[in-house]
C-alpha cells in the first residue's frame, strides 16, 4: 500500500481571486438593479440614484468603505423620504451595504443586516433572505435554490465555505451544519479514507471542540486517526501531528469537566448527609 500525503483543503485549488471578481460583479450588479428599480418608479435622476451610480463606481474600484459610506447616506435618505409604497427599495439598499460588508471580509456586520432581513416578511425580500446563511458561494440565488446546476463536488465545497464563514464570526452551531452537509457528500463521493474527506472531518470536529462538545470533538478527531492509519499516513506527518495535539486538548477538557461534575455531586452528596445527620 502506498502512503498518503494529506494535503490541506485550502490548497486544492487557488480560486480565491476568480471567486473575489464574481462575488465583486454580482454586488455590482445588484447595484445597477437598484437603479433600474428607481428608473420605474420614476426617480431615475433623483439625488438618491446619483449617489447609488457613485457607490457603484466605488465598487468597481474597490473601494468598499467608501461605498459603504454613500450607501448609508442613500438608505437614510430614502427612510426620510418613502412611504410604503417604495419601502422595498430601502430594504434593496440596506442589504447592497450588507453585500459590500461581505467583500470586504467584514462577515459579523454583514450578518447583522442579513439577520435584520430575515425578519421581513416581504415575499421581494426572500432571494436576501436566503443569502443571509449561503452568500460566500453565491452565483446567482436561483441556481442556490434549485440546487439543479450545482454538481456534488460544488455542493460540498460551497459548504465547506460556508462552515469557514460562520467558524470565523462564531456561528459554531451554523459551521457543523454545514460541515455535516459537506461530509456526507464527500463520503458518498471517496469513501470513509480520503484525504479530502478527512481535512472535512477535522473542520468538524473544530466546531465541535469550540461549542465544548468534547465527547463529539474527541470521537471525531480519533475517527481521523483511524482513517489516517488506514491511509499509510506517517505518525510524524503534520496533519497526524495536528489532529493528535488536537485530540489531546479535547480529551483534557472532556477529563476536566468530568472531574468537576464528580466534585460537585460529591460536595452535593456530602451536604445532604449533613443535613440528614
Amino acid at each position: 500500500m502506498t502512503e498518503t500525503k494529506i494535503v490541506p483543503i485550502d490548497q486544492r485549488d487557488n480560486r480565491e481571486n476568480a471567486k473575489a471578481n464574481r462575488d465583486r460583479q454580482i454586488v455590482f450588479n445588484a447595484g445597477r438593479k437598484i437603479l433600474d428599480k428607481l428608473s420605474a418608479v420614476g426617480k431615475g435622476k433623483s439625488k438618491e440614484a446619483k449617489q447609488i451610480e457613485e457607490a457603484t463606481s466605488y465598487i468597481t474600484l474597490q473601494q468598499y468603505p467608501a461605498a459603504v459610506r454613500v450607501l448609508i447616506d442613500v438608505l437614510q435618505l430614502m427612510r426620510a423620504k418613502y412611504q410604503k409604497k417604495h419601502a422595498h427599495l430601502a430594504v434593496c439598499v440596506n442589504d447592497l451595504i450588507a453585500d459590500v460588508y461581505f467583500l470586504q471580509k467584514e462577515y459579523r456586520k454583514a450578518l447583522e443586516i442579513y439577520t435584520d432581513i430575515l425578519e421581513l416578511s416581504d415575499e421581494s425580500v426572500k432571494p436576501a433572505k436566503f443569502r443571509a446563511v449561503q452568500k460566500k458561494e453565491a452565483t446567482t440565488i436561483q441556481q442556490i435554490l434549485s440546487n439543479k446546476s450545482q454538481t456534488l463536488t460544488v455542493s460540498a465545497d460551497r459548504n465547506i465555505d460556508l462552515g469557514k464563514i460562520n467558524m470565523e464570526i462564531g456561528n459554531y452551531k451554523k459551521s457543523t451544519q454545514c460541515f455535516t452537509r459537506a461530509l456526507g457528500v464527500m463520503q458518498m463521493i471517496y469513501g470513509p479514507n480520503h484525504e479530502g474527506v478527512a481535512a472535512v472531518r477535522e473542520c468538524l470536529a473544530d466546531s465541535f471542540l469550540m461549542q465544548e462538545r468534547y465527547e463529539e470533538a474527541e470521537r471525531t478527531y480519533r475517527g481521523i486517526l483511524t482513517a489516517y492509519e488506514r491511509m499509510n499516513v506517517k505518525l510524524n506527518d503534520g496533519c497526524h501531528v495536528s489532529i493528535s495535539e488536537k485530540l489531546d486538548i479535547a480529551s483534557k477538557k472532556l477529563s476536566e469537566r468530568n472531574m468537576r461534575r464528580e466534585r460537585g455531586e460529591t460536595l452535593q452528596r456530602t451536604s445532604r448527609w449533613m443535613v440528614d445527620n
